[in-house]
């Protein structure tokens, strides 16, 4: 790894405007470096359904409304483990910062996971994944809660690193959804 990638502070979370990032509660993140350029990696990002293939305790990925991969606006879902998280709207998907992240509100909660991608170089990057949680709620679980979104954040980044250094151009793009069958006039 080099020296760049070792010094977690050389890549921030540009957390969504409005979000109250300075507030206290239960956090995680991971950095890594990626063998891959800082727009492919950020590509991947854009495809949690192809994520399951790394990360085994993520499953059943649900992208609402006919998107192929996350946008602004869309919404997502899925498993981790035998948790389901329910539908999630991505609230930044900015390509100029690399930046992802989605959020999720309930009375008393907060939550948003941003992901954020930095070049190092040409052929290299730096990949960070952060949650915070806040609210009453979220600070009443902490303690609970705190190791498992460290885990998550960790064994997410993992994922998209081990898939952008085996495909560093980026991933395949979305398949095209299948033509809806019209029902035989008769």
């Amino acid at each position: 790894m080099s020296s760049a990638a070792t010094d977690v502070t050389s890549i921030t979370t540009p957390w969504p405007a409005g979000f109250p990032a300075h507030k206290p509660g239960p956090r995680g993140f991971a950095v890594r470096e990626v063998a891959a350029p800082a727009d492919a990696v950020y590509e991947w990002l854009l495809r949690p359904d192809l994520h399951v293939e790394h990360y085994r305790g993520l499953h059943h990925v649900k992208l609402y409304g006919g998107a192929r991969k996350l946008a602004e606006g869309t919404t997502v879902s899925f498993f981790l483990g035998p948790l389901f998280v329910p539908p999630m709207k991505v609230v930044q998907a900015d390509p100029q910062l690399r930046s992802l992240a989605w959020a999720s509100n309930a009375p008393g909660f907060k939550a948003c996971h941003c992901f954020t991608v930095k070049p190092i170089d040409d052929d290299r990057s730096l990949l960070r994944s952060e949650e915070l949680w806040v609210g009453p709620a979220a600070r009443a679980t902490g303690l609970l809660t705190a190791p498992v979104i460290q885990k998550v954040q960790t064994d997410w980044v993992e994922a998209v690193v081990a898939l952008a250094n085996r495909h560093p151009a980026g991933p395949p793009a979305p398949a095209e959804p299948a033509p809806a069958e019209v029902p035989a006039a008769g």
